[in-house]
């Protein structure tokens, strides 16, 4: 599939999803989807501040392996190595895990938008994807390369340690077909 049939919903159809979409491409070659070996994070550069790497164990077990600095510095903590599922509120608990287990186990791409207050207001505050890769080469998907970019506009706040807190779950999410299909659209708004 070509990053051409690609298709995002009209809150995620900006260049830079474009373009992370077609690094990822790059990275899978024929196949489905890459496995990590494939992965060359040069090409992610400046994004890397907004890069998430989780670890999809099973359905409540999604452990984060990499938590880019921007992200610290919004939630002031790091998180590697915790449960993404606990860091997220009961009530929305399994609602993130059927969306995050869509991307592995379709496999499939996602794209969503992260509300939270900025410049005092509640609003979407960033954009951002969810790309399937495989731990080792010849394997299932079992590990998800998350990239979230603020719009322009939202300030970066400066690091202030802060115990931690839960996650905000994406106000708007959509799955993207990487030419396996979609995921349960049960779960998508948008």
């Amino acid at each position: 599939m070509s990053n051409a049939e690609f298709r995002f919903p009209k809150f995620a159809d900006e260049e830079t999803i474009h373009r992370l979409y077609a690094i990822w491409n790059g990275w899978r070659g024929e196949k489905l989807f890459p496995s990590r070996a494939d992965v060359d994070l040069k090409a992610l550069s400046s994004h890397m501040e907004g890069v998430i790497l989780f670890e999809v164990q099973d359905r409540k077990n999604i452990i984060i392996r990499y938590f880019g600095s921007m992200i610290m510095d919004f939630y002031g903590s790091d998180y590697t190595g915790r449960n993404f599922l606990d860091l997220t509120d009961a009530n929305v608990k399994e609602l993130r895990s059927k969306r995050m287990l869509g991307v592995v186990e379709q496999p499939c791409g996602a794209v969503w938008t992260t509300r939270g207050i900025s410049y005092g207001a509640e609003r979407s505050f960033s954009v951002g994807v969810s790309l399937p890769i495989a731990a080792r080469a010849g394997e299932a998907p079992s590990q998800i390369l998350q990239v979230c970019l603020p719009f322009r506009g939202t300030e970066r706040p400066a690091f202030e340690r802060k115990a931690p807190t839960n996650v905000q779950l994406s106000d708007r999410y959509a799955f993207v077909d990487i030419g396996a299909g979609l995921a349960d659209q049960s779960v998508v708004t948008e």
